[in-house]
């Protein structure tokens, strides 16, 4: 008999017991997530060249915000994974069998009432905004579209009367927040729509 087998099973350890495709992917996960903590951009060192740009009167980099924001999300993300590595056996074990129990009404419903139900849920979305569907853009969306998705037109200094398109890159879309008018998640659909139309309508 193995020492290991004194304290565990071979069976039932990490890398044989049932389940192990989710603990493998939830360790390689961690792995990344570490590696990118030990050898990416340290925020400290961000923090350095932000503060030298800021001693010479210059804008911040939005690329500081992008190196610090992915470092503390991986960072966080290593040691959520480190955790549920050590602790695989309080959530890696098969669920329990279900327990017998009696259909909820609302399962119980026939397809065809479910569906008019759904529809009249649309019915009833549309009408209420369909109002505001024909309106303009309020204020906090028009800054998101201009200064997160999609970009807007800028005077040059050096000849007034001429403008230059600012696109927004996904930096923008993801991390800028200079402003809590930019909402990632709505500002990220909003550029895939946007790309979309653009690449369908062979707009620049």
């Amino acid at each position: 008999m193995s020492a290991q087998s004194l304290f565990v099973k071979p069976e039932e350890s990490f890398w044989r017991a049932p389940g192990r495709a989710v603990r493998f992917a939830v360790l390689a996960a961690t792995l990344f997530c570490l590696g990118w903590a030990l050898f990416g951009t340290k925020p400290w060192v961000v923090a350095e060249a932000a503060a030298l740009l800021e001693e010479a009167g210059k804008k911040p980099d939005l690329d500081h915000d992008v190196a610090r924001g992915l470092w503390f999300g991986f960072a966080a993300s290593a040691a959520a994974g480190l955790l549920l590595v050590f602790t695989w056996r309080l959530w890696g074990s098969p669920p329990p069998a279900p327990k017998p129990r009696t259909v909820p009404a609302a399962e119980s419903i026939t397809p065809a009432l479910f569906w008019v139900l759904v529809i009249a849920a649309l019915g009833l979305g549309a009408y209420v905004r369909w109002g505001l569907a024909k309106r303009s853009l309020w204020w906090d969306e028009i800054w998101s579209v201009k200064h997160a998705s999609l970009g807007y037109l800028k005077e040059k200094g050096d000849a007034p009367g001429e403008y230059r398109f600012l696109e927004r890159d996904w930096r923008h879309a993801l991390w800028a927040y200079q402003k809590p008018t930019n909402h990632p998640p709505v500002s990220a659909a909003s550029k895939i729509t946007q790309s979309a139309w653009r690449k369908a309508a062979g707009a620049d």
